[in-house]
């Protein structure tokens, strides 16, 4: 597993990596944000949608759990999901995500809240973690053991942290 991190972040530039990650993340992958509650997941997911997308109204999944959106440049589809509401994996099976992660770009949000769903996944997998450094500041941590994944973190100029 390699770690990658920003140096602390305010939104606007929040949003510039959110389109970065957008720009070069055009294959069947899943990223898994996580964070608490205002901690930037949801001003990350937007600004990818509207990169890609060209939508200017992003609702929240939180209640639809899943909203699905297209890519304008290839014919890929991409889901951003958020699971704060989730109680169990079964509600996820329920709604098709399992199968989301086979077609398509994912984001979901609160993915720690199933994470037997992501346990036998053929495609390439990250987490994004989002911390607090100060009110205004964000700082985005990337872990990921697929070399897939390292390589967008190392052209988005995120610092590797481990070993």
């Amino acid at each position: 597993m390699k770690l990658y991190s920003t140096q602390p972040l305010n939104e606007a530039s929040v949003v510039q990596i959110a389109e970065g990650f957008a720009a070069r993340v055009t294959r069947v992958a899943l990223l898994c944000l996580e964070g608490e509650l205002g901690a930037g997941k949801s001003t990350f997911a937007r600004a990818w949608i509207r990169a890609v997308s060209g939508e200017i109204d992003v609702p929240s999944p939180t209640f639809s759990l899943v909203q699905e959106y297209r890519y304008r440049e290839c014919a890929l589809s991409l889901y951003h999901g958020d699971l704060y509401r989730v109680r169990s994996a079964m509600e996820v099976e329920g709604i098709g995500l399992p199968e989301m992660f086979q077609d398509g770009v994912c984001l979901i949000e609160w993915a720690s809240r199933t994470p037997e769903i992501f346990a036998d996944l053929m495609a390439p997998v990250a987490h994004l973690e989002f911390s607090v450094s100060d009110p205004d500041l964000r700082q985005l941590r990337l872990r990921s053991s697929d070399p897939w994944w390292q390589g967008v973190a190392e052209g988005l100029d995120m610092v590797r942290v481990d070993d």
